[in-house]
């Protein structure tokens, strides 16, 4: 895993990453990355929640499936590292207009506000091994941001110390 977010980063940094994009279902995008992810956060003592209108569970997404799943699994993973025992790691779709949102909320630490600015650089990780229940490479959400960016998306956080921590992102939905 290491070793394919290093060629992975080597690769985005140096724009050589392909992107293989497709039209899929962003609903059942989201339950395939919670049901690979949901060992995970098994061996974490936390579950998942999945919330969305019914009426989105048709809307398609324009985007390289197996990255986006590789941001959902970083995003996941990550709640689940952070998040209190027994906690719930939230994952919302919102649809607005003619994008996507995706969140993904734990109930842990936080995210100081000095650590802020630092989120999303490389080999950084937020906290102290004390917050986390399992290793990281602090690579996932330099990744990441790549990633939804190459899918002509936009990433960001907000965070509430000692309360939560939402990632989200937005993508743009697939034109019929």
């Amino acid at each position: 895993g290491i070793v394919n977010d290093i060629l992975d980063l080597a690769k985005l940094e140096a724009g050589r990453l392909e992107i293989d994009r497709g039209q899929y279902s962003l609903v059942s995008l989201l339950e395939n990355a919670l049901e690979l992810n949901r060992p995970y956060c098994t061996e974490c003592n936390c579950r998942m929640v999945l919330n969305y209108e019914e009426r989105d569970r048709s809307r398609l997404i324009d985007c390289d499936e197996n990255r986006l799943l590789q941001v959902l699994t970083n995003l996941l993973t990550n709640a689940a590292k952070y998040s209190r025992d027994d906690e719930d790691i939230e994952v919302s779709l919102v649809i607005d207009g003619d994008s996507a949102r995706i969140e993904v909320t734990d109930h842990g630490p936080g995210i100081p506000e000095e650590q802020k600015q630092h989120v999303f650089q490389r080999f950084n990780q937020i906290g102290t091994p004390v917050n986390q229940k399992m290793a990281g490479t602090g690579l996932g959400l330099r990744i990441s941001k790549q990633l939804i960016e190459l899918n002509d998306g936009t990433i960001g956080f907000r965070s509430i110390p000692d309360e939560s921590t939402t990632f989200y992102f937005t993508l743009p939905l697939a034109q019929p």
